[in-house]
């Protein structure tokens, strides 16, 4: 594992920017901060990390955004913690170690799951709700089946197809030079080795989301979702949406699952103007 900000062995090209681990209540949890104001928990999709939600940080404006690594990714162990549930607790917890009484949540596709029960198990700490492109319940079998054939790449071969990835494929297909540095550094997800518990843990977990109480939230909540995500049907935000009183959801035209990124000159808008909202209610 590559040492805090230092460069990973099959990640040359890019310097991991620094992070901290905090021993809280519920164990170790690494972190990052960006910017200043009202907090922000920042939950990374599977496959993701820290350095993934500090991407998500961007699309913030006068907010502090909290990018944290899950259990089993990077330096958060997956001992920390083993459900959804209990990672929300766990962000409850950092909370406390970082002397921060509440914070907004902003949950992308696997980091939905535990934003969602942050919401629903500490509403009192949790002025607002984001999920985007999230699992709000057991993937197709199909997207599944994708995610496993990823994370079970040798660290080399996934290095490789990352970097055809996105040093050629995105600039063929991205035209808009910082669209594109973000979705780099988004995509950026090497050494899979340091994620892969990670990976497991969220697959092992989708099913504590069929039963999920979406009734139950009453906490200010807006879903994003593209139209063309080709991961999480756009349905589940669609049924989520209906079941959680007064929720707001956004469809991007012509947004796959990335599209917090791809289209993040549409949505980090309209992200901040809910936030500001419920920020000042």
């Amino acid at each position: 594992m590559a040492p805090p900000g230092g460069v990973s062995l099959y990640n040359p090209f890019m310097q991991r920017p620094p992070s901290q681990i905090i021993q809280t209540s519920h164990g170790e949890i690494e972190f990052a901060l960006h910017g200043e104001g009202a907090a922000v928990i920042l939950c990374h999709s599977t496959g993701g990390g820290y350095d993934q939600g500090l991407i998500l940080a961007r699309l913030l404006n006068g907010f502090q955004g909290i990018a944290v690594s899950r259990a089993g990714y990077l330096r958060t162990p997956v001992s920390t913690v083993s459900s959804p549930a209990k990672m929300a607790d766990a962000y409850a917890a950092l909370l406390d170690s970082l002397n921060i009484e509440k914070a907004a949540i902003l949950g992308l596709s696997g980091g939905g799951m535990s934003a969602a029960y942050f919401a629903l198990r500490h509403p009192d700490r949790c002025p607002a709700l984001v999920l985007a492109d999230a699992i709000t319940k057991a993937p197709p079998n199909a997207s599944v089946k994708i995610v496993q054939r990823a994370n079970s790449l040798p660290d080399g071969v996934a290095w490789l197809v990352t970097r055809l990835a996105v040093h050629v494929g995105l600039l063929l297909v991205v035209r808009d030079v910082e669209t594109r540095s973000m979705m780099r550094v988004f995509f950026e997800n090497n050494p899979i080795s340091e994620r892969r518990a990670g990976v497991r843990n969220d697959l092992a977990q989708v099913h504590a989301m069929d039963d999920f109480k979406w009734e139950n939230i009453h906490v200010p909540t807006l879903l994003i979702h593209g139209d063309k995500d080709n991961l999480i049907p756009l349905e589940y935000s669609q049924e989520a949406a209906r079941r959680i009183p007064n929720a707001e959801l956004v469809v991007v035209k012509g947004g796959g699952h990335e599209c917090l990124v791809s289209h993040h000159r549409q949505v980090s808008p309209i992200i901040n103007s809910f936030l500001a909202k419920q920020a000042s209610s």
